[in-house]
């Protein structure tokens, strides 16, 4: 039965579809499945349903069903298989206990066959937090091998009570060691700190490191870490500038690349300037070579809008800015966020978000990006004096940005797309991405009533994504756009979670979907 529906389901992509195989895409989808609890797939680390790591033969995912007042909350280890989706089991793993309370979850890794799980302890009568690690065993136990490796003091205690800081981990680009790092309680007039420490697989500890920065605490913040395959780690930082620090009319802040050279115990800061433009969102990733490459937008105006794109490179043997460029959008491209009288009036583009960056062998790049932003609307009912607060996500429109190898842009292009929700987390909207070679590949569901209409700019918005359609749009190493239809979430009865993909080889793809209890798995290909 179970291979009958997975058949019937890929016959009815195809009926739907008759284009998608001129683009050499195949959608296989696994049996759909029942969750125990409802809220179990859709939540988990960070929020979502999280696709933790991958082998030759199979995925896997954590899952967690929340703590509630009636019940202790859960977190399952589940392995699926790569070639049919099915689940070959499901583990739960079993939080350790300190002084007989359960520590709480921070991260379980995936790597390198290795299950590595992190966890944190609030002392309260000491007024720390500690920070542990421990390996986990096939059958989801926890080994008693458990380390602790970090602690913070907590000192405070704020309006919404105790503010314990937390801690994060990262793994290094060759997946061969983890960095753990600190967000620290707010020292508002303190000068900034930050605490490093690189473990290997094992989870020995092959550094560790507190550095001061001359930056008060509220004027300095950290939006991204990345670990080299040396061991050593770069921050992207954002630094607000005191009034003495910059002129009128120039921007109020500056964005740093912090690098920590562990080997040598130096520091050392890039000054991310464009003079008087304003950098409104940045990447930054290390490439093959280990050069670290920065990448995004800038404005003439405020923070809040982008007029052009730009892209900055770091040697990776002599630490040197050694390409830089930046070029303002073309009329085209800003015609599609506005009116051409906008246009003409110098009108920016609002809340474009970098998100990825793309390498290729001869020294080219792409940067992606979004126009994505959440706001809360609030209201009131005079007849029941009651007051209402809604959260609403909104991601429209993808950019699409072709670096050359000596950082100038090559081409821009838009991917026109509306989408919002409310009161979700907006785990219906966003894209997926696969690059293969060259081209890339987006998914993301879309409004159905867009498949009729020709001009992109009478684009509906999507807001209902159980009518939804997933849109597959492939863009070319020159920029030219195919758009077609792959399949339906009602005639699926699964809804896409484009956030939730995993590219398990250079030409495929695990995507997710679900409604309700009911959930399931579906692969790729890109030929």
């Amino acid at each position: 039965m179970k291979n009958t529906y997975k058949i019937l389901s890929l016959l009815i992509v195809l009926f739907i579809v008759p284009n998608l195989r001129a683009q050499n895409v195949q959608v296989t989808w696994g049996p759909e499945m029942k969750s125990s609890y409802r809220g179990e797939v859709m939540l988990g680390t960070n929020g979502t349903n999280n696709i933790v790591g991958e082998n030759a033969t199979s995925f896997y995912t954590l899952t967690t069903q929340p703590e509630t007042m009636f019940s202790d909350g859960h977190i399952f280890f589940e392995e699926y298989s790569k070639s049919d989706m099915t689940q070959v089991r499901r583990q739960e793993v079993l939080m350790p206990k300190t002084n007989g309370k359960k520590e709480q979850f921070g991260n379980l890794l995936y790597v390198k066959g290795k299950m590595i799980l992190f966890t944190s302890y609030f002392n309260s009568s000491q007024k720390k937090n500690f920070d542990f690690v421990q390996s986990v065993n096939d059958d989801g136990t926890v080994n008693p091998d458990a380390k602790k490796i970090d602690e913070i003091e907590v000192t405070k205690s704020g309006l919404f009570g105790t503010n314990k800081g937390s801690f994060n981990t990262i793994l290094s680009t060759d997946s061969s060691k983890i960095l753990v790092y600190r967000n620290e309680t707010y020292k508002k007039n303190e000068p900034h700190q930050f605490h490093c420490k690189v473990l290997d697989l094992n989870l020995n500890e092959i550094w560790s490191k507190e550095i001061e920065l001359p930056y008060k605490d509220k004027n300095f913040s950290v939006s991204d870490y990345t670990l080299d395959n040396n061991g050593d780690v770069y921050m992207l930082a954002k630094i607000e500038l005191e009034k003495d620090q910059h002129q009128k009319g120039d921007p109020n802040y500056k964005y740093e690349i912090v690098y920590y050279n562990h080997t040598a115990d130096a520091l050392k800061e890039y000054d991310l300037s464009l003079g008087e433009k304003y950098i409104t969102s940045v990447a930054f990733k290390l490439n093959s070579t280990g050069d670290l490459v920065c990448a995004g937008f800038y404005s003439n105006k405020d923070s809040y809008s982008s007029i052009g794109s730009f892209y900055l490179k770091i040697d990776e043997k002599t630490k040197n800015v050694v390409n830089t460029g930046f070029k303002a959008f073309d009329k085209n491209i800003l015609e599609k966020f506005m009116s051409v009288k906008k246009v003409d009036k110098g009108k920016e583009i609002y809340y474009l978000k970098a998100d990825k960056i793309l390498f290729h062998d001869d020294g080219t790049a792409y940067m992606i990006a979004e126009q994505y932003w959440v706001t809360v609307v609030t209201s009131y009912d005079a007849q029941t004096h009651t007051q209402y607060t809604s959260t609403v996500y909104n991601a429209d429109y993808i950019v699409v940005v072709n670096f050359s190898a000596d950082g100038s842009v090559v081409w821009t292009k838009c991917i026109v797309k509306k989408q919002v929700s409310s009161n979700d987390g907006g785990i219906y909207i966003s894209y997926s991405l696969q690059e293969v070679g060259k081209k890339l590949f987006f998914i993301y569901n879309d409004n159905i009533k867009n498949l009729k209409i020709q001009n992109p700019d009478d684009y509906k918005t999507m807001g209902n994504p159980k009518k939804s359609v997933a849109m597959l749009v492939t863009i070319d190493e020159k920029g030219n756009e195919q758009r077609n239809p792959m399949f339906d979430a009602k005639d699926l009865q699964v809804i896409l979670r484009p956030n939730l993909s995993l590219q398990v080889s250079p030409t495929a793809m695990i995507i997710y979907g679900d409604k309700r209890k009911n959930f399931k798995y579906g692969r790729v290909t890109f030929n």
